[in-house]
């Protein structure tokens, strides 16, 4: 089934949930380490009503936005968080961007295929480029910027 076959929810919905599927391995990986670390320390690390809250928010907005969610996940499962609890929170935050990128992909798609044709991979490699030249030079501006201050301040 092609993109343009399929439903918009279906297509926001399967990404959520493959997305969702990889970060629970992350995590899983992740509990085990926290529990031969605990053995290991004899000790049990409790993160508290509070900041299991925090930590669930914050999963939610790593996985609504393109931050690398890793330095939430990591810590989440070495803190032996419910892996349910996150599995719910990371599909939540994926929904809030899987759904409006697919409902603006599907809108946007007739411009794109009047534009190019059959060869609307033109498209995608395009966007794809711009976005990540854009990334490449906000990090090299903050990383000039970085290193321009500590030369002020060493």
């Amino acid at each position: 089934m092609s993109f343009p076959g399929m439903d918009r929810l279906t297509i926001g919905l399967s990404v959520a949930l493959g997305a969702t599927a990889a970060k629970v391995v992350h995590f899983a990986v992740s509990y085990g380490v926290g529990r031969i670390v605990d053995k290991r320390r004899c000790r049990k690390r409790s993160v508290g009503r509070y900041g299991r809250l925090t930590m669930y928010i914050m999963n939610i907005v790593a996985a609504a936005t393109p931050i690398p969610d890793e330095w939430i996940v990591i810590p989440m499962g070495l803190s032996q968080l419910n892996i349910v609890w996150f599995a719910i929170t990371y599909f939540m935050g994926k929904l809030m961007i899987t759904m409006p990128s697919a409902y603006v992909g599907y809108a946007i798609s007739p411009f794109v295929r009047e534009m190019f044709g059959r060869r609307t991979w033109i498209f995608s490699v395009a966007i794809g480029i711009v976005i990540t030249a854009i990334l490449i030079l906000v990090d090299v501006e903050s990383n000039i910027e970085n290193t321009q201050e500590t030369r002020r301040n060493p």
